[in-house]
């Protein structure tokens, strides 16, 4: 299984193409962080990264943090592949938006904190 590392700089190179992003660096006052702040089209993203082995799901901090973000109108959400990411941030827009709708995303249900979702 690949590391979470691997697949956070997998999404950040992909996200590159797309728009612009960072990783963020963790440390004692970053806990409950997205691993990934990114900006498509003049929408924030805030992205925690999870490796899909061992059923990894994001803390009880990193899912406030979300949803705090995703309240403000941040597209908020745990992805465990690149594959996933380019589903929802992709040339043709943002799958995950309240204007485009939620019917295709990829995003478990239960990790994806967009506020527009939750409406």
């Amino acid at each position: 299984m690949a590391l979470e590392s691997a697949i956070q700089g997998a999404i950040i190179k992909y996200l590159k193409t797309q728009g612009e992003a960072e990783n963020v660096h963790g440390d004692a006052y970053s806990a409950g962080r997205p691993d990934i702040n990114a900006c498509y089209k003049g929408r924030l993203l805030r992205i925690e990264v999870k490796t899909p082995d061992h059923g990894n799901e994001p803390t009880v901090l990193q899912k406030e943090n979300l949803k705090r973000w995703a309240k403000a109108g941040a597209i908020c959400f745990v992805a465990y592949s690149v594959a996933e990411v380019k589903a929802v941030v992709n040339p043709d827009g943002l799958l995950c938006d309240k204007w485009q709708g939620c019917l295709q995303c990829p995003v478990k249900k239960e990790f994806c904190f967009t506020y527009a979702c939750r409406l």
